[in-house]
């Protein structure tokens, strides 16, 4: 892929390099020429320079210059400038090494650095090494430009596009296996034993459109200097549903479009090019109804809920059609619609769109919605293409290895199989993930056919990592071939503890030598191993801390998620019973996944029945609260009439009373023949109260269990006016 020229620096860098090596070759052939002297007279300094310098022109066509002092310098013990200002870099060579395999490592996970965490993580390896040597402010603002220039080779800066965790997370090697294998089972072996011919391999998937939305995205020309350009367009973001269907011997079946609204409309009638179905729902995207009456001769579809409906499967079944499902959030990877199909159809949409736009000044409708899409739909949608898209997710012909392990790396961030990113080496990983399993048992293949799941018991978790190690450079441990005298010896990779291989276990015999030069030299040739074995063994320690403090970093950053994700488990609760809620692929016309369609949707039809009996209930009792409102109303006003009857009794008894009194009477006499009229007496007795409706206790328990709330109706008192 063709990258920008080199800037002047990175020039400037590789010149540099190249004059080191040159000069190192230079040295070499100097000292080779001082130490042979029988062959003819000793080359100088002048003359190992210039002809290193003709013989690299030759070669490369290009020029470096020697310096001869520079030479002579080097060849008396000195060290060349980029030595020395190695030593000054803020990263060691074991340190730098490091961050660029985890920097790479972490971008294939889907976790790419900005120049910020760059430095984050370059700061914390250095503060660990130097401590309070180290400043406060870090390596420096434009460290990590100059880092990224010097190592252009292996790093690169992008554009960050984005990826739905999800979706990273679900193209793992698991499911991946899992997948092609219920492919590998339809395709080769679907038809009665017999492969399934391409004529009658489909996939499906469905696509939104909309009127003034961003397909068919080109670059324009405008003025220099502008930040942005605008394009006019009409319309509303209204969605229309496409359904795309496509068979593997490169023809497509007629779209089937669903538009937003409640009932078809005389208008909606049109060219239609595409010969396309036309259909409604109320939000414009498909449904369970529209799933079954659309779906004659599917086979690939996903996890949606119109795929997974008793009717859908019954109605495959009964016609022999297979009907695997993508594994959850994946379709960017195993749909052929969307990795071949999908991307076309809508740029070519967009185009027409505009086109349409531009010579009638129209916006799209869903008057003319059909003649726009069908065109775009019949130029798109030739044989080489839909042949080309099968092919590319590994259906037709069949081919498990089209998804690669760059791929699925996003998913090895939540794997638990894959603890840091740095991975140790093949036969230290196996052992671990054994002792892992051990430690937490994972379960077997039947969870993921809906029962719970039983724990590997640890002697099966043995005899299925045996099979690894053999196919490892630890393939000795599990040989059960005797070992013979001419048995090669295991080829081990191991850790190279110098680079000198050379080694004395004592230097006392140096007290024996002969002469002072003989000792001196020897002296010094064992001190400077020694000085090559110390300046080894602290790159090794470099390298081991850089390690542990970038695997700090990445474990740090793995408790924060998994305490975000505790916290919002326990705000939202635990949400289960979906049919698909492993995210997992299945063959959903198989018998026992049939059988779990049935028992699903049995249950599903149970609770919809018990839902709607609970409404009807709260419905009932709301219209008995009412009736019960009305009739104390009626009541209450009864209540204060004899109320109001009692008190002018009260009132004509208290004047008569007076009168007795006027008029010299006895008025305990009269009083016992003229009692004082009471609220318990039968004509001004006022009427108890309606006992209120209300909810059964364990409807009310149910309601409380499934919305958090009780219904529950005010009391209502006489005394409330």
């Amino acid at each position: 892929m063709p990258r920008k020229a080199l800037s002047a620096t990175k020039k400037a860098q590789l010149q540099r390099e190249e004059r080191d090596r040159l000069m190192a070759r230079a040295v070499l052939c100097y000292q080779q020429g001082q130490d042979n002297p029988g062959q003819g007279r000793k080359p100088s300094l002048r003359t190992v320079c210039r002809d290193l310098e003709k013989e690299y022109y030759l070669k490369k066509h290009q020029r470096i210059t020697l310096n001869h002092n520079t030479l002579r310098n080097l060849v008396n013990g000195g060290r060349m400038r980029s030595e020395v200002n190695a030593e000054k870099s803020w990263l060691q060579k074991e340190e730098v090494k490091e961050v660029i395999d985890y920097t790479i490592e972490m971008a294939e996970w889907g976790h790419p650095f900005s120049h910020r965490r760059l430095k984050e993580h370059v700061d914390a390896i250095v503060r660990a090494r130097l401590s309070p040597k180290f400043p406060e402010t870090g390596v420096g603002k434009q460290w990590t430009y100059r880092f990224l220039e010097k190592h252009s080779d292996k790093l690169h800066m992008y554009v960050a596009h984005p990826l739905d965790a999800a979706r990273g997370q679900a193209v793992n090697e698991y499911a991946n296996g899992m997948y092609f294998d219920i492919v590998e089972k339809v395709q080769l072996r679907g038809d009665d034993g017999n492969p399934i011919a391409p004529e009658c391999t489909f996939a499906l998937d469905e696509a939104g459109f909309q009127a003034n939305g961003d397909e068919g995205f080109e670059q324009v020309i405008g003025a220099k200097g502008k930040k942005v350009q605008y394009q006019q367009q009409k319309g509303t973001r209204e969605n229309i549903t496409v359904l795309v269907t496509i068979c593997a011997d490169g023809t497509a079946v007629p779209p089937a479009v669903i538009f937003k609204g409640k009932a078809y409309l005389v208008k909606w009638h049109q060219d239609n090019p595409a010969k396309a179905s036309l259909g409604y729902s109320k939000k414009g995207w498909t449904n369970r109804i529209i799933g079954l009456e659309g779906r004659t001769r599917a086979l690939y579809v996903d996890g949606h809920d119109s795929h997974v409906t008793r009717e859908f499967i019954e109605h495959c079944r009964t016609n022999k059609i297979l009907v695997p499902s993508y594994p959850a959030h994946s379709t960017h990877v195993y749909q052929s619609l969307d990795v071949g199909i999908f991307g076309p159809l809508k740029q070519e949409y967009g185009k027409r769109r505009d086109q349409h736009l531009r010579e009638t000044g129209e916006a799209i409708t869903k008057e003319n919605f059909l003649k726009i899409y069908g065109e775009a739909h019949l130029k798109v949608l030739t044989p080489d293409l839909i042949q080309a898209a099968f092919q590319k997710v590994g259906i037709f012909p069949f081919n498990r290895n089209v998804v690669t392990p760059e791929m699925m790396a996003p998913s090895r961030d939540t794997s638990y199989k894959v603890f840091t990113p740095i991975i140790p080496s093949t036969p230290v990983r196996i052992v671990s993930e054994l002792l892992v399993d051990a430690i937490q048992p994972p379960v077997n293949e039947s969870a993921n056919q809906g029962s719970s799941g039983l724990a590997l018991s640890p002697s099966r978790l043995v005899r299925m990592a045996v099979p690894q190690l053999a196919s490892s450079d630890a393939c000795f441990m599990t040989s059960s071939s005797p070992i013979r005298s001419s048995s090669e010896p295991p080829d081990l990779q191991t850790m190279e503890l110098s680079p000198i291989k050379r080694q004395m276990t004592t230097n006392n015999h140096l007290l024996t030598m002969g002469t002072a030069k003989e000792r001196e030299t020897q002296l010094r040739e064992a001190l400077l191993a020694k000085q090559a074995q110390i300046d080894f063994l602290k790159g090794q320690v470099l390298q081991q801390q850089a390690t542990m403090v970038l695997q700090r970093l990445y474990c740090a950053r793995v408790r924060r998620q998994l305490a975000a994700k505790e916290r919002k488990v326990d705000k939202n609760g635990k949400k289960g019973g979906k049919l698909l809620g492993d995210g997992l692929p299945h063959l959903l016309t198989d018998d026992e996944f049939y059988e779990r369609i049935k028992a699903h949707w049995e249950a599903v039809e149970v609770a919809e029945l018990e839902q709607a009996a609970r409404k009807q209930k709260k419905l009932d009792l709301a219209a008995e609260l009412e009736s019960w409102k009305k009739d104390e109303a009626e009541r209450k006003k009864r209540n204060k009439d004899l109320d109001a009857l009692w008190k002018t009794a009260i009132a004509d008894w208290e004047t008569r009373k007076a009168g007795v009194k006027a008029s010299s009477g006895k008025i305990k006499d009269w009083m016992q023949e003229n009692p004082r009229p009471k609220k318990s007496d039968p004509e001004f007795k006022q009427e108890k109260a309606i006992p209120k409706p209300k909810l059964r206790k364990s409807v009310a328990m149910i309601e409380q269990e499934s919305d958090g709330e009780e219904f529950e109706s005010p009391d209502v008192s006489d005394d409330e006016e």
